[in-house]
């Protein structure tokens, strides 16, 4: 991924606030769980998880058995590995003192 590709990820509208939430629920979290945690709406919320999921930092998963289908959102490898990343995009965002969980 290029450096552009990843500043337009990052630069979404809910994107950073789902990949933190993401990083501390080791189990993956339902839509609800990740939209209770955001406080996003929830078009900001699911354009913002396709984006992430498309760009490899998150992993969708349904039960193929599931009724109602029980869609669970996990951080891959990818968004581990940029945990300090996440970090240090917060503290820029939010300021030093919400510099909180990533």
């Amino acid at each position: 991924m290029k450096a552009h590709e990843l500043r337009a990820i990052l630069s979404r509208p809910g994107t950073l606030e789902v990949m933190d939430c993401l990083l501390h629920a080791p189990d993956g979290a339902r839509f609800t769980q990740i939209q209770q945690h955001t406080h996003l709406p929830p078009r900001t919320l699911v354009r913002a998880l396709r984006a992430l999921e498309s760009a490899g930092f998150v992993e969708r998963h349904e039960p193929p058995q599931a009724f109602p289908p029980q869609v669970t959102y996990r951080a891959t490898p990818r968004l581990q590995e940029a945990r300090a990343l996440v970090r240090g995009f917060w503290q820029l965002v939010h300021g030093e003192g919400e510099a909180r969980r990533a």
